[in-house]
């Protein structure tokens, strides 16, 4: 019964980090579905770490959580990497591209980051946010972001 009862838990615009914790606690692994969803208090790290408990997890919605609440790659990444289960990642995402700082290497790799995240098929984002972008990179982005958008993996793209 207590299985059943934390397998899809919708936290939309309510989710704290103190709920969080004590989700992780109670929950014991069984969630499989986790919608924190404009939770603007909702911390990412809180949501990482209700992951990397939650083997179960298939969906994992947690878009419009504030100034603070877009994702990293890297971030993206340790979530995948915590929850393998995961079928579906909603969320906002932040990208830094720059080639005028003249380290090719690191250009490239932002560019490779926002390739791999617009076109990760478990990846659902409701925006995504180039900072910094230079006229340089705004080809290739806005070429994946079609593509992505295409598919229905994403909704908007905001460049400065």
């Amino acid at each position: 019964l207590a299985d059943a009862a934390w397998r899809e838990i919708d936290l939309r615009a309510a989710a704290t980090p103190a709920a969080l914790c004590t989700l992780r606690g109670v929950a014991c692994g069984a969630v499989r579905v986790l919608d924190v969803t404009g939770s603007r208090l909702a911390k990412r790290g809180d949501i990482l770490d209700l992951a990397r408990e939650s083997p179960q997890l298939r969906e994992l919605r947690c878009g419009s959580l504030g100034d603070n609440g877009k994702w990293s790659v890297r971030d993206i990444d340790a979530v995948f990497e915590a929850c393998p289960s995961l079928t579906l990642f909603e969320c906002d995402v932040g990208v830094k591209i720059d080639s005028r700082t003249g380290d090719e290497e690191r250009y490239e790799e932002s560019l490779g980051d926002v390739r791999y995240v617009l076109g990760d098929r478990r990846m659902r984002i409701r925006r995504v946010k180039i900072h910094s972008g230079c006229v340089d990179s705004a080809h290739v982005v806005f070429e994946c972001a079609a593509r992505a958008a295409r598919a229905g993996r994403l909704r908007s793209v905001d460049a400065s």
